[in-house]
């Protein structure tokens, strides 16, 4: 759990990223998880490493376009 300081999470997102070749939203997932578990790991004493709380991972995720039906269409 030590392991899981700010470079150690920054290491942990390029493994799902490269080397297991995950896409971004399963990588952002994974990590969502990964911080909810530290998170845990902080309140019951079996951590005191904090970064989990303070760390802003980037993820590169694009918008799903919002597509209109036409009057033609509805009907």
């Amino acid at each position: 759990l030590s392991d899981f300081d700010a470079n150690g999470l920054s290491r942990f997102i390029d493994i799902l990223r490269n080397r297991e070749n995950l896409s971004e939203v399963s990588a952002q997932k994974d990590f969502k998880y990964l911080r909810w578990f530290l998170r845990w790991c902080i309140r019951n004493g079996f951590t005191k490493e904090d970064a989990a709380l303070n760390y802003k991972a980037k993820f590169k995720t694009m918008p799903k376009p919002v597509i209109f039906l036409t009057r033609v269409e509805l009907m």
